[in-house]
């Protein structure tokens, strides 16, 4: 009995570890999809900075790509790591006469 318990209690600590490892999704997933209502988690690290009026925009960078993230915050610091929660966004811009969908993260707010 005590040890079909044991059992239990690593299986269900297993399962927990795989919910925190899913809990970030990857940038190039992000990428493909073009909006969602939902927050989404990322992480990476920091690369370029940009800053604008009331607020400022940098690109997050992780194993599988950038992408450009839109804040109402401070800026951080380049080669920063850094968790952020965030609503996937696009915009159509015309390049070369051709119609694009670029797609960026707003963030919602920055994790510990």
């Amino acid at each position: 009995m005590s040890s079909r318990l044991i059992l239990i209690g690593l299986f269900i600590s297993l399962l927990g570890l795989v919910a925190c490892e899913s809990k970030f999704t990857p940038i190039a997933e992000a990428k493909r999809r073009s909006t969602s209502q939902n927050a989404i988690y990322v992480e990476g690290i920091v690369r370029d900075r940009v800053p604008l009026l009331k607020r400022g925009a940098y690109q997050l960078q992780d194993k599988t790509g950038t992408i450009w993230v839109i804040t109402q915050q401070s800026l951080p610091e380049s080669g920063q790591a850094l968790k952020i929660q965030a609503k996937i966004k696009s915009k159509s811009i015309v390049l070369h006469k051709q119609l694009s969908q670029k797609v960026y993260l707003q963030e919602v707010e920055r994790q510990p």
